[in-house]
């Protein structure tokens, strides 16, 4: 019987080997018949079923690219989320930064740039303003509620904060 750490490395160099195969475009026929011409790293033999000594079956080859694709949409998935985060945490120091320098048109953009981030700006997702501006303004926090404020001021009724030019 094969020790549980040698049996997940026949299993892993297995994997690799047969993701280098379905990247060359090969069907999982092409990767059964090839699998045994190749020299195992583990075993030094060819690459068949250590167990058995046979060639590793069309469902093994099946189950592995089945697990092998689950891996790559996990990674993929991992990879976009950090990126995400990371977008996330960088627009948040802009924010910071505009609220210190009351540049209220840096905080718009960064706010909307969530939004599209976090796909709040989409059709379905967006909030309907309806009727009362001051009723719809409570329910935001305080800063959101005096950079809306001021940029109405501004841009609309020709008052508030004076904009410094760069």
């Amino acid at each position: 019987m094969t020790a549980p750490n040698s049996h997940q490395a026949v299993i892993d160099e297995r994997r690799r080997h047969v993701a280098s195969m379905v990247l060359r475009g090969m069907s999982q026929r092409e990767v059964e018949r090839n699998l045994p011409r190749l020299k195992s790293d583990v075993s030094g033999g060819p690459m068949v079923n250590p167990d058995t000594g046979q060639p590793w079956s069309l469902g093994t080859v099946n189950a592995d690219i089945r697990a092998i694709r689950e891996d790559w949409r996990k990674r993929a998935s991992d990879d976009m989320a950090e990126h995400i985060a990371r977008i996330l945490a960088e627009l948040s120091e802009v924010k910071r930064a505009a609220w210190a320098e009351k540049d209220f048109n840096a905080i718009l953009r960064a706010i909307e740039k969530e939004a599209k981030l976090l796909g709040a700006d989409s059709p379905e997702k967006q909030i309907v303003i309806e009727g009362d501006l001051e009723k719809f303004l409570s329910r935001l926090p305080e800063e959101y509620q005096v950079a809306i404020r001021n940029l109405i001021l501004t841009d609309f009724v020709g008052g508030g904060p004076a904009r410094t030019s760069s």
